[in-house]
């Protein structure tokens, strides 16, 4: 799939640049030719007003005898004059003889053109300005003629020749560059969207295998209760429970799912108002001590008093949450957490330290991505299906703050949160690694 996506974006990059390429070189090419021949055509005007003044003042009209060299050396050839009557009937050139009768009629038919052109006669390029002007006889008539005023211009032409193959050329080699800037940017480009696909295939894969074992255990169960239909409650009240206890679990993953799949499409808005943090904390203070004390834990605070900030209370409480079940999952008995709270410049620093099994180098950079858990800190034994820290990364992000995570195998880890004063009300996405 993702070979034809990327031929497809080659074959796009290299038509669209192609294009361009040869849009710009035909704009070089064409600017660079009406320079060149514009620079020649004032020179034609300028020598067509000085031929018109001399010939006014002369008696042309009379036809002058076929002659001229059998081979005129037309690239050495100076501005030559051709002189026509308005009936289209050759009277001179000047100098004489720089063209033959047949050459010089094959000029004819570009009579009275308006504008200068360029013509081949005996294979070799002119460049033409036809001149019409009024000239009186010596019997006192008036006659209408065209001069044309021709020059050779067979080193303009081989110059610009010249010019034309090596912008082919350059748009032949300008060709493979394209490709292969294609063939990079198609790649970099591909980059992202299949790190896209694939955390989207493991997100699917993780979230039907995390699915698949509640229900497995909701069927199992609820096929033994099905084998024993005179049974009462009490006597299967351990598979009711097992019932429940799944239900309620995957419930709690389902409703993970659906927070981060608001969360990545921006639906998920922040109640945003004035939350005493301080009080947040509190509150949770005496919610895990009870559980401390069940886990033979020792729990510490060092809370600064009247912290507020701007937020949503509901998120915050479920970010405290998060990071306290964590240490306190992860923590053996006999073990320590010690959560302090205080200001720092204008954001607040929330720190949530234990003395657990720690988290492995290696696992370390990706305890916040979805489903991820390392051997020993995020087993599945411990249950959860390992969203509570992506969640708690999406909550930190949409207050525009920061969370990082250190530890050291065997001792402990220490999640650290870094919270604006004031923050905003849209909640913003994870960001691309989770």
């Amino acid at each position: 799939m993702f070979k034809r996506i990327r031929f497809r974006l080659v074959l796009v990059n290299t038509i669209v640049f192609s294009a361009i390429l040869v849009f710009i070189c035909a704009i070089l090419y064409g600017f660079t030719r009406e320079q060149v021949l514009g620079r020649i055509d004032r020179s034609l005007y300028s020598s067509a007003h000085s031929a018109e003044r001399g010939m006014i003042s002369r008696s042309l009209y009379r036809p002058e005898p076929d002659a001229g060299p059998a081979a005129p050396r037309f690239g050495q050839l100076p501005t030559t004059y051709l002189v026509w009557s308005d009936r289209g009937t050759f009277i001179e050139q000047v100098p004489i003889g720089q063209f033959t009768s047949v050459e010089y009629n094959l000029f004819r038919k570009h009579l009275n053109l308006t504008r200068p052109f360029t013509t081949a006669v005996q294979g070799h390029s002119f460049r033409v300005l036809d001149v019409p002007i009024r000239v009186e006889t010596p019997d006192g008539a008036v006659h209408g003629m065209t001069v044309q005023v021709v020059r050779n211009i067979d080193e303009t032409q081989h110059e610009l020749a010249i010019l034309f193959w090596i912008i082919l050329a350059t748009i032949g080699v300008g060709l493979f560059m394209v490709m292969g800037a294609g063939l990079f940017l198609a790649g970099r480009a591909l980059v992202p969207i299949r790190k896209a696909w694939e955390r989207q295939q493991n997100f699917v894969s993780d979230a039907s295998h995390e699915l698949r074992t509640p229900l497995a255990v909701i069927q199992g169960q609820s096929e033994l209760l099905l084998r024993h239909p005179d049974h009462t409650v009490e006597e299967e009240a351990g598979n009711v429970a097992t019932i429940y206890e799944e239900a309620r679990r995957m419930r709690k993953l389902v409703d993970s799912l659906l927070t981060l799949a608001r969360a990545d499409s921006n639906q998920l808005e922040l109640n945003v108002q004035t939350v005493q943090l301080s009080g947040i904390l509190q509150s949770l203070t005496d919610m895990f001590t009870l559980l401390s004390e069940q886990r033979d834990l020792s729990l510490s605070f060092d809370l600064e008093p009247a912290i507020d900030v701007t937020g949503d209370e509901d998120r915050l409480r479920q970010l405290m949450l998060i990071l306290f079940d964590n240490a306190v999952k992860y923590t053996p008995a006999g073990g320590s957490i010690f959560v302090s709270c205080h200001r720092k410049g204008n954001a607040v620093e929330i720190e949530v330290r234990d003395t657990g099994v720690g988290i492995a180098p290696q696992d370390l950079p990706h305890v916040f991505d979805r489903f991820y858990r390392g051997d020993k800190a995020r087993s599945r034994a411990n249950g959860g299906a390992g969203l509570g820290l992506a969640i708690a990364h999406w909550i930190v992000q949409a207050h525009h703050g920061k969370i990082s995570a250190s530890s050291t195998l065997g001792v402990g880890t220490k999640f650290q949160v870094l919270l604006p004063t004031r923050t905003t009300g849209r909640a913003q996405s994870p960001s691309p690694a989770n």
